[in-house]
């Protein structure tokens, strides 16, 4: 189910049809034709992104539970960041985002252990995963988020099972996926949709943030250090802050880009543990130095 919410701007004709109107979300795969050709938030021409702020719901029951849930503040800051140490742009999104809070707690690369998150993650208002995902279409269940060591031992990830089973966020207004696949579902009997969302929301996440696809490293660390400024600084709802950034990274110019790379490369070069992230930041320099102006590196839906 998708819940759309008109923004009520001024001019806006209250009422459009598709206002409030149930929409089905994609379930498995999603591929560059189905982007293409999206009404949700791809395609060319007006996209329902551009008129609505888009909330999906695993199901009606689920919907209204969530609803009913009573707001924490946004103070508190738990994550889990770059597990696998091999995520170029990572730890520059985490460190912008802790920028936003009063007080945060993030695991660290070897320290992402899956002990360490079911532990501390129910301390979090908002808890935040930058890593790798993965669905499991067969077997939603065994869907993951790969965690330390995760990458040479499946059972040190954090499955879905696991999630329901084991995990309590008392205190999450707000969980953040970043990372592929945390966002695809499998529809299962009734009226449910199986994914790493569900076992969130079941945990007591009052909303969760994902992606459908296999995401960009650099467009997601842009994505995600606007969708929080939006949130904390701005005190956006949700949905319209995710709405605000896909816009700002859709519309980014090489121009804009540049020197967002020149402040990212000297944050980082002061920063020994992070070469990976150094290197990467120069071959992205180059990259654009010889890109046009007002080319939009980001406007594929992809991104």
């Amino acid at each position: 189910m998708c819940e759309t919410t008109n923004n009520r701007q001024k001019g806006e004709n209250n009422n459009d049809p598709l206002k409030n109107t149930p929409l089905r979300p994609p379930q498995g795969g999603i591929s560059d034709e189905d982007l293409e050709k999206s009404p949700f938030e791809g395609g060319a021409g007006d996209v329902l992104m551009d008129k609505y702020e888009i909330a999906y719901a695993p199901s009606v029951s689920m919907l209204r539970f969530t609803l009913n849930r009573q707001a924490s503040p946004l103070n508190h800051l738990f994550g889990a960041a770059n597990p696998t140490k091999d995520l170029a742009f990572t730890d520059t999104e985490v460190r912008g985002i802790r920028k936003q809070f009063d007080s945060a707690q993030i695991l660290w690369h070897d320290k992402a252990i899956k002990s360490a998150v079911l532990e501390h993650a129910g301390r979090g208002n908002v808890v935040h995963f930058s890593c790798h995902g993965s669905f499991q279409y067969d077997n939603p269940l065994d869907s993951m988020l790969i965690l330390a060591g995760g990458d040479k031992d499946r059972k040190k990830n954090l499955t879905l099972k696991e999630i329901f089973a084991n995990l309590k966020l008392q205190e999450a207004a707000l969980v953040t996926l970043s990372a592929c696949e945390t966002g695809m579902v499998k529809l299962e009997s009734g009226d449910e949709y199986i994914g790493l969302p569900s076992g969130f929301f079941y945990a007591g996440a009052s909303a969760v943030i994902s992606s459908l696809w296999a995401v960009s490293d650099i467009s997601t660390s842009f994505l995600m250090q606007r969708l929080y400024e939006n949130i904390i600084t701005r005190n956006m709802g949700r949905a319209a802050a995710l709405r605000d950034a896909q816009q700002y990274i859709r519309d980014l110019t090489v121009k804009d880009i540049r020197p967002i790379i020149e402040a990212l490369l000297e944050d980082t070069k002061k920063r020994s543990s992070e070469k990976g992230g150094l290197i990467s930041l120069k071959l992205m320099r180059g990259k654009y130095k010889n890109m046009p102006d007002d080319e939009k590196p980001f406007a594929h839906p992809y991104y």
